[in-house]
């Protein structure tokens, strides 16, 4: 069924307009100058493009006009799938009700080395959410309201290479689940955020926003974070934003710790908050912009948990901890006077430390550069390259003291609701083990946005 639809979106995506793929840049719509539109992608976009599908973020959508609601055009040029139900969905945005649903389906077959090259391995997640502008819906100014219910199923890509980095970021055990549900309130300016609730820590510390279109998940996330409240397992959390200028900002975290005792914190609420220890985290960070509008960040976290931990080499200890950096940074674009061109090459850095006592990965590293539209006539396309790698503790039981992965990726637009994207990542000395040969993984994942 899930081959099924892949062939399917894929010949959709060909034939939804005469001459083959579709060019989903700015669109010569009526009545362009409308009061009221905010620019977001471009004046005919209402909402930002999904790039990591484990953590859906919330819409804020500018006020609906002629120009970039969905209402009387062809399908395809749709946002959607679902189209604006017949006008309902921009006069509900308008008033601070914003639905958002898109489906994940990844399928991936190892064509050598690693631990299986007979199977392949198929799976989805469907993230179904809704976003209260509190502003708009009751005049509570810098007030949102978030929750998503998550549902993930199939077989994991790891099986199939035997790796310790993961295969695919929504890879998961099976789950049917209220993923996140917080409010936030913003204050003075949006200089001081408040959230609290069942948050995605990934979505708020070290996320490295030019690599959120890698299929990997140690891409996206640092891997050797222990008990780390993110996919599939949020938690429960209080956390506190501060950002005094445009330049520099500090966040803080206080999260149910339950993760690292086993418990699937993704399918609680705040029932065990304080029962089983606290997960604590700290960024600080800087922005900066270069020439033509090349903007940068870097920042620095470190994070403690308080459960009790198992030493690798026997015994036990309290407390775990560890570090990260990142470095987010826009290289070159190709068109910089214009405003609404995201055209260009953008790289980032990843780097995490955990304690060798207790971690498998002491140190972890990832490197990668993300091409936005690597051709002039497909401005929504994006090409990836990057590397990422392991460093495995010295009682974690593995013959080698590394693993290495390379991935390629081209992420297709197919459509504003479709995109296609093939996917290749070479592993050298998957999981450290000698018995397993390097793979390489061929990965195809459509996201479909309802």
């Amino acid at each position: 069924m899930r081959k099924r639809l892949i062939l399917w979106c894929a010949a959709a995506s060909l034939f939804a307009v005469p001459g083959g793929l579709l060019h989903v840049g700015n669109s010569a719509l009526a009545n362009p100058d409308d009061d009221g539109a905010e620019a977001n992608i471009d004046d005919s976009m209402r909402f930002v493009l999904p790039g990591r599908p484990d953590v859906p973020e919330p819409q804020h959508p500018p006020m609906s006009t002629t120009r970039n609601v969905d209402t009387g055009k062809p399908p395809h040029e749709w946002q959607r799938l679902t189209d604006d139900w017949f006008s309902l969905r921009p006069w509900l945005d308008d008033r601070g009700i914003s639905f958002q649903a898109n489906l994940t389906v990844d399928g991936t077959k190892n064509l050598t080395g690693g631990a299986d090259t007979a199977g392949d391995a198929w799976r989805n997640l469907f993230n179904a959410n809704v976003t209260l502008d509190l502003d708009r819906l009751a005049h509570w100014k810098g007030a949102t309201i978030f929750t998503n219910f998550q549902n993930q199923d199939g077989r994991n890509g790891s099986e199939l290479t035997g790796n310790a980095l993961g295969i695919s970021n929504i890879d998961a055990d099976g789950r049917t689940q209220l993923s996140e549900f917080w409010f936030e309130q913003k204050l003075f300016e949006d200089k001081l955020r408040i959230k609290i609730g069942k948050v995605d820590a990934s979505g708020e510390f070290g996320p490295c926003e030019h690599a959120a279109d890698f299929i990997s998940p140690s891409f996206t996330q640092t891997p050797n974070i222990l008990g780390f409240p993110s996919y599939p397992d949020p938690a429960t959390s209080v956390n506190v934003f501060v950002k005094p200028t445009e330049h520099c900002y500090a966040s803080f975290g206080l999260y149910d710790g339950a993760t690292h005792k086993g418990t699937n914190t993704g399918s609680y609420g705040p029932a065990k908050f304080f029962g089983a220890g606290l997960f604590l985290i700290g960024e600080g960070g800087a922005m900066w912009e270069l020439g033509e509008k090349l903007n940068g960040r870097a920042g620095v976290g470190a994070w403690y948990d308080t459960s009790e931990f198992e030493k690798l080499s026997g015994g036990t200890e309290s407390g775990a901890r560890g570090a990260y950096l990142i470095v987010d940074q826009k290289a070159w674009r190709a068109k910089p006077d214009e405003k609404d061109n995201d055209r260009g090459i953008s790289v980032f850095l990843r780097y995490g430390w955990a304690d060798p006592d207790l971690s498998n990965m002491e140190h972890h590293l990832a490197v990668g550069l993300a091409w936005a539209g690597p051709l002039a006539a497909r401005p929504d396309d994006i090409l990836g390259l990057g590397v990422t790698a392991a460093r495995f503790s010295g009682h974690a039981g593995t013959d080698e003291d590394y693993e290495v992965a390379i991935e390629l990726f081209y992420k297709l637009r197919a459509l504003k609701f479709l995109a296609i994207q093939p996917d290749l990542q070479y592993i050298h000395n998957p999981g450290g083990l000698r018995s397993q040969d390097d793979a390489l993984a061929a990965t195809i994942r459509m996201v479909v946005d309802f």
